[in-house]
């Protein structure tokens, strides 16, 4: 019989090669961010001549600006991943959503 006072979200079966992987809960505990500011992150790391430190550092404050987290080390992993992307607006919510810690 289900517990009426859980407030668990349901699990997410995930195929694999061999079957169905172990049940996991969703991961993403961020928002949404609209198009025009991911845009606007987009431009702030593409638009000037910055290393990857100082895109971390972007990132980082694009994130603490809108009330969550981020290590350093996360930031700088984060814009490793996406410098081998195609900086579409969907692939930089994924990431974000990987790296974002909720305060």
């Amino acid at each position: 019989m289900k517990n009426p006072a859980s407030n668990a979200k349901p699990a997410v079966e995930r195929p694999i090669a061999s079957g169905v992987e172990a049940k996991a809960e969703p991961t993403s505990k961020i928002e949404q961010f609209s198009a025009t500011q991911l845009g606007n992150l987009r431009t702030a790391l593409l638009g000037s001549a910055i290393d990857s430190w100082q895109a971390a550092d972007v990132l980082g404050t694009f994130l603490t600006a809108r009330g969550y987290g981020i290590s350093p080390q996360a930031a700088r992993d984060a814009i490793a991943r996406l410098e081998g992307t195609d900086r579409a607006l969907d692939s930089m919510q994924k990431e974000l959503e990987r790296v974002a810690l909720v305060m």
